[in-house]
């Protein structure tokens, strides 16, 4: 029987009896660095991954971000000296815990993707660290300059192609699929606006940002809010929901795919 949908739980009305279905153990929703290196998590941890992204898999905020990586891997350079640097420059705001961990973890990233042929910046054969702003050392790593982002995309993107990933693009997510409260699969669109279902043990939404809710923006027009406002949708509690203006947030929580999302179900 076609089950009821509450107002504003879905983007648009459905019923699963009536759609295409698959199943994987793990979908990943998006393609930019989280996305890739969760996906790249699961199928280490032996379990089937299928990452759907609206767009190319190249097409990410990971893609366009500009900026280098501060780790500390140079000569001379520590963990504890980056920590203080960032302590100092955050005046009082960062907990030095969290701020400790993330910058363990980021070095350890930074070899790795070093290790599957991540090609930084080098001078002599060595990595050109750079030094900047609030940094006491040269600490910073970058890819053709002003090309990070894009070297990391291609990086993991060649890695998870590599392992034979299952990764479909032109497969915009629109909503989560919920029964009792459990998150059991999205709802996606194929490249001719076809729902269909994806029911999963578990679902990853790592789909970036929110640029395209401001007038202006330099955020490619994929980074739309969709991911939070799904999940939202779905029950989920939003950390940090105050950067968009409360009737932008309601709008695109309420209209799903109307908020940038290609493929079918606007409105």
């Amino acid at each position: 029987m076609p089950s009821a949908i509450p107002p504003f739980r879905y983007a648009f009305p459905f019923d699963t009896a009536d759609l295409p279905v698959e199943r994987a153990d793990v979908v990943v929703v998006g393609s930019g660095a989280a996305a890739l290196r969760a996906a790249l998590a699961v199928h280490d941890a032996g379990a089937g991954v299928l990452v759907l992204t609206k767009r190319d898999p190249s097409e990410s905020n990971t893609n366009y971000a500009q900026g280098g990586i501060a780790a500390a891997l140079g000569s001379g350079d520590s963990l504890d000296a980056h920590l203080r640097d960032t302590l100092s420059a955050g005046r009082g705001l960062a907990d030095p815990a969290f701020v400790r961990e993330v910058l363990a973890d980021g070095a350890r990233a930074v070899v790795e993707l070093i290790g599957w042929g991540a090609r930084f910046d080098r001078h002599g054969g060595e990595i050109d660290f750079a030094q900047e702003g609030g940094h006491g050392t040269p600490r910073i790593l970058h890819a053709q300059g002003d090309a990070t982002g894009a070297e990391i995309q291609r990086c993991l993107l060649a890695r998870a192609r590599a392992l034979r990933l299952r990764i479909r693009g032109n497969a915009a997510v629109v909503d989560l699929l919920t029964d009792g409260g459990r998150c059991v699969g999205v709802l996606a669109l194929d490249p001719r606006g076809r729902p269909r279902a994806v029911f999963a043990r578990a679902v990853v939404v790592a789909t970036g940002g929110a640029g395209q809710l401001w007038r202006e923006t330099t955020n490619p027009d994929v980074a739309t809010f969709d991911g939070p406002a799904m999940a939202w949708r779905a029950g989920a509690a939003l950390i940090s929901p105050a950067p968009p203006a409360p009737s932008s947030l309601r709008r695109c929580a309420g209209r799903g795919a109307s908020c940038g999302t290609t493929g079918g179900g606007a409105s």
